[in-house]
């Protein structure tokens, strides 16, 4: 799985002490992305130019241009470069993203001889929108 369950929902959860996880309203999510963006600009793109020898970046893109590059603003071989902001919040994705896999795998979803891999990627697809969460890519689930 990449990271972008990650970036999929690059670090705007928060936990209860309970470790129930509390997912942000799209609108707290935007704010979130919106300073993890601005830090990336501001921190690691400099020196990622300085080290290449580039004098300006220039980002050319179709408009609704979903891929993940442009959405993160640095080359596909520079994705895996993460800000310190960034991974303090690495670990509630890590958690949220396990919860999510533990139950789409448990009794309460699976039931022998029953469920098909078919149902469970459905059941995962309507639970990350019930949580109003976002993927990079859409589930598979085989056997």
């Amino acid at each position: 799985m990449k990271f972008p369950l990650t970036l999929l929902l690059i670090s705007i959860f928060q936990f209860s002490l309970a470790q129930h996880p509390i997912i942000l309203t799209q609108r707290e999510q935007a704010k979130v992305i919106d300073e993890i963006l601005e830090d990336r600009l501001r921190t690691v793109l400099p020196g990622l130019m300085r080290r290449e020898g580039f004098d300006m970046w220039v980002l050319i893109s179709r408009e609704n241009n979903e891929d993940p590059v442009l959405k993160t603003m640095l080359p596909a071989t520079w994705l895996e470069t993460r800000t310190e902001k960034e991974m303090v919040r690495y670990q509630q994705i890590c958690r949220i993203a396990h919860a999510i896999i533990a139950e789409g795998f448990s009794d309460k979803v699976i039931q022998p001889g029953v469920t098909t891999t078919d149902d469970v990627v459905w059941w995962y697809r309507e639970k990350i929108r019930e949580l109003n969460l976002d993927t990079w890519f859409h589930t598979s689930v085989s056997v």
